[in-house]
């Protein structure tokens, strides 16, 4: 058997695409050990001289009708993949030389179905760096800070995913793979994190290129928000646990994306996609994420919840407008920080019980 299949997705990257194939050149693997998966999201560039190029490293490429999502390319990869373990390098990015043999001997050695390497960024992007203090191995996603870290960038046992049937949701252009990895955590995945050196680097593409340099909207908020909140209602019950899970969708996800999305969707498709995701999360509510919450998203998550979408496109406006005219970020930090800039009525919104006319928990 293959030891690793790396499956890329690609969507008009040509030359990025070139340099990260060069970067599996660099691995140390012969190509009995590496099977290489190219799936084309139907470029209209020169991605085809590319590949021609590396034929004798590709082992396939498909060229599938343009979708705009990297979850259906990389189920097309999944679907063809034969090695032990799978890879899911993205074209603009690329992968430090010998890292691939260093994380499966990782996954060997230590059993494991999850190996998460420690990545650094260049260009400007940024990089998850909070869980890689020290090496972790076999310790619960939580405590070890995997949660934290949803990105695909990760070697997976395939034989992992395909007993529990995990794949990608493909009718989702953001954030498809926070369902994704989120499943395989809660399914019981042994988990590796490396951190002795940068073994996957993240590029910043001039022409904004990159996925996540791309404005989303709010059905692209609701999507994943709603998804990985029914996800963990599913898998934990309530308690502390439970609401330190749901920090992320609640203080995190949901708040950055009640910004440009809700000044930018009109009325109508603003209340339907609102009501959808305050119907899904409000009975998940409690004190606890609230506390754990920054004053700015209590502020926020109370408006939502109250049903005064007005004063929270009213926030958004004033906070899009201070990102424009400043070009800084807006605090999020657990005491509030600098918010004289929200008017004294709006940040009355931010106490506990603000809701209490809905039901809660």
């Amino acid at each position: 058997m293959t030891s690793v299949t790396v499956i890329i997705p690609t969507y008009d990257s040509a030359e990025f695409l070139r340099e990260a194939l060069q970067s599996l050149e660099r691995q140390g693997l012969d190509r009995s050990q590496l099977e290489v998966i190219v799936v084309d999201d139907g470029s209209l560039d020169h991605t085809e001289e590319v590949v021609q190029y590396f034929s004798s490293l590709i082992s396939t490429y498909t060229k599938i009708e343009h979708t705009g999502s990297c979850g259906h390319a990389r189920n097309v990869g999944l679907d063809a993949a034969s090695g032990e373990f799978l890879f899911f390098l993205d074209a603009d990015d690329l992968l430090a030389p010998g890292a691939l043999p260093d994380l499966i001997s990782a996954a060997r050695r230590h059993n494991t179905d999850i190996v998460i390497p420690r990545m650094v960024a260049e260009g400007g992007r940024s990089a998850p760096s909070g869980m890689f203090s020290h090496d972790s191995h076999n310790k619960d996603f939580l405590e070890s800070g995997a949660w934290n870290n949803f990105g695909a960038w990760k070697l997976f046992r395939r034989s992992f995913l395909e007993h529990n049937a995990i794949r990608f949701c493909d009718d989702m252009i953001f954030s498809e793979d926070q369902i994704f990895v989120a499943q395989a955590y809660f399914r019981g995945a042994a988990v590796s994190i490396l951190t002795d050196r940068p073994y996957y680097i993240f590029r910043w593409r001039p022409d904004n290129g990159n996925t996540t340099a791309r404005r989303q909207t709010l059905e692209d908020k609701r999507k994943v928000v709603t998804r990985l909140v029914e996800l963990i209602g599913r898998h934990e019950g309530p308690g502390e646990r439970r609401d330190q899970l749901m920090r992320r969708p609640f203080s995190w996800t949901l708040p950055r994306g009640l910004q440009h999305q809700m000044i930018t969707a009109d009325k109508l498709t603003r209340d339907v996609e609102l009501d959808a995701i305050s119907h899904k999360l409000h009975p998940f509510y409690t004190e606890g994420i609230w506390a754990q919450s920054s004053m700015l998203a209590r502020i926020k998550l109370n408006l939502l919840f109250a049903g005064d979408y007005h004063t929270l496109e009213e926030l958004a406006e004033i906070e899009v407008a201070m990102l424009e005219v400043d070009n800084r970020r807006i605090s999020y930090d657990q005491e509030g920080g600098d918010l004289m800039w929200i008017p004294k009525r709006i940040r009355a919104a931010g106490a506990w019980g603000r809701t209490s006319s809905i039901p809660l928990p």
